[in-house]
């Protein structure tokens, strides 16, 4: 008979539920959105992955609550990226919801569904 190798027998069942349970975080991060507060910092570009729109590049924005890109959606009815093109400009702060994971070192990056100008105080 071979001994029994006990690290084995503790290691299989914690790494599943790990991995089912880092599963079940992604597919909620994914599909959950928040709404948030942002002042835009600057801006990159940073290559499409399929389903995020036509060309090569999408625009990210470097605010101070993150990275955030500008991609198609249209589950959630976004079949343009001009709006929130057109809409954000650096300096400024903007009400946003987001939806996604942020993974940068593979250009994944929450999307921004929809950003509204912020009026300042006076």
């Amino acid at each position: 008979m071979k001994p029994k190798n006990y690290l084995s027998k503790i290691f299989t069942p914690v790494a599943a539920v790990t991995l089912v349970a880092a599963a079940a975080f992604g597919v909620y991060k994914v599909n959950s959105t928040e709404d948030l507060q942002v002042t835009v910092q600057g801006t990159h570009e940073s290559l499409l992955h399929k389903g995020e729109g036509f060309g090569f590049t999408k625009t990210v924005y470097e605010t101070d609550k993150g990275e955030f890109a500008n991609t198609l959606s249209p589950w959630n009815g976004k079949f343009s990226r001009d709006d929130i093109e057109n809409t954000i400009q650096v300096g400024k702060t903007y009400d946003v919801t987001v939806q996604g994971l942020s993974v940068p070192m593979l250009g994944y990056y929450p999307n921004i569904l929809s950003a509204k100008p912020v009026t300042p105080k006076r």
